[in-house]
């Protein structure tokens, strides 16, 4: 009579354990939902080039300004008397 008991209890235990791995599995599944932030770049900073070695240094020439802008007139309209035209 020991055994029908025995069989009962490993198959409620059984269960049980399944039924504790099923809510461990949800509660993880649960947790790992979020979605991860975009991978950053990253981005390496360019060399800064090297400096001449030697200097070439700029000959000497006077600076001057360019000329001042002369404001041109306005170029003279012939006037066009209405009445004088041939017919």
């Amino acid at each position: 009579m020991l055994t029908p008991s025995r069989n009962n209890e490993s198959l409620a235990g059984k269960l049980l354990l399944s039924s504790a791995l099923v809510a461990v599995s949800l509660a993880y599944g649960w947790w790992q939902r979020d979605v991860p932030p975009a991978p950053v770049v990253a981005v390496a900073p360019m060399p800064v080039p090297p400096a001449p070695k030697v200097s070439t240094a700029t000959p000497d020439v006077p600076v001057s300004s360019p000329p001042a802008s002369v404001p041109a007139a306005a170029p003279a309209m012939p006037t066009v008397d209405a009445g004088s035209e041939a017919k």
